[in-house]
């Protein structure tokens, strides 16, 4: 009998327990500026708004939930999350859509999950955009921008990414800049039209990795493990910003496309690169890289430096969640 009484006591304890950590979540705050408090608990409920001019800054420790199907957070003015290493902020179920007022979106050392960070379908925004020891798990990252930039560092990407720059009528190019460092891309990642794109110390292992019609284009000490990776150009010349250096290839077959222009050759410099301990040029074309030698539809031609006999090791997150080199 006072066995069972124990029983059904710690029950009930265990039953308002749960309760009362349910009736701690608070609605997000969207009527002012604001600073949270460290630690709590808030939701989101429909569609809701961040307005132009507004900031709503989130702390460590603390958990954003979305309730319900259909949680949009829009972000007309700035967003910052910033938790530390250890006490992450969390995000859940909530889809945060960058609308074309957009200010500015920080993340950092933030855990999302069943998320989405989405610019408005069909429309391009204006914003800048900085994630920093974030892990995406399952988190679509889609983008248009019209002007601003893209950061991500030494974090983890385990959703596609998509970052297309758009350009305003009349103008051919939009100045949208991107630099994803230190990142273990596990998923697809496409960039397009990009004034600038660096991809440096990455440990790439997505199925779908392209670099489109980017005007300068940098892939330096990264460790690709995907099945290939493209870059290409719609327009005749368009290498001629590319680099592709002190990258380990780990059978992963380099791809490039570009139209022909007669005679004329687009190369792209290949410098200080691994190819599974292959050396000769031979060995390597074709079979790693997949260029004008090889392919008589494109344009676009390997220009070899150096060759490394050995691997790098560079690229990958550089904190414990995710060590140079692995996958971990």
């Amino acid at each position: 009998m006072a066995r069972s009484l124990i029983r059904r006591g710690l029950l009930l304890l265990a039953l308002g327990s749960a309760a009362a950590s349910a009736d701690e979540s608070k609605p997000l705050p969207l009527a002012k500026s604001v600073i949270l408090p460290s630690g709590g608990t808030y939701h989101v409920e429909g569609r809701q708004e961040i307005v132009q001019g507004q900031e709503l800054s989130i702390q460590k420790g603390t958990l954003l939930q979305g309730q319900g199907e259909n949680a949009v957070l829009v972000v007309s003015g700035a967003l910052q999350v910033r938790g530390i290493f250890g006490s992450p902020v969390k995000i859940e179920n909530l889809t945060i859509e960058l609308s074309e007022k957009c200010e500015r979106l920080h993340l950092e050392s933030v855990e999302m999950r069943t998320c989405t960070i989405r610019t408005p379908e069909g429309k391009a925004c204006e914003a800048r955009v900085h994630l920093e020891e974030a892990i995406l798990d399952g988190v679509p990252l889609d983008l248009r921008l019209r002007k601003g930039e893209v950061t991500i560092l030494n974090s983890r990407t385990k959703g596609p990414v998509k970052i297309v720059a758009v350009p305003e009528e009349g103008k051919a190019q939009a100045p949208v800049e991107a630099f994803v460092n230190a990142c273990n891309v596990d998923r697809d990642f496409h960039a397009e039209g990009l004034l600038s794109m660096v991809m440096r110390a990455c440990l790439i292992s997505g199925n779908a990795i392209a670099f489109k019609d980017c005007e300068t284009l940098t892939f330096d000490a990264n460790i690709a493990k995907g099945p290939s990776i493209l870059f290409e150009q719609s327009k005749a010349g368009g290498f001629k910003k590319t680099i592709v250096q002190k990258t380990d290839f780990h059978g992963c077959k380099l791809v490039l496309k570009a139209p022909r222009d007669g005679a004329k050759k687009d190369n792209i410099p290949v410098d200080k690169c691994w190819f599974q301990g292959r050396t000769k040029k031979d060995e390597i074309l074709g079979r790693d890289i997949q260029d004008g030698h090889t392919d008589e539809k494109t344009g676009a031609y390997v220009v070899f430096r150096k060759i490394n006999e050995r691997e790098l090791m560079l690229g990958g997150m550089t904190t414990q969640r995710g060590s140079p080199g692995s996958n971990k």
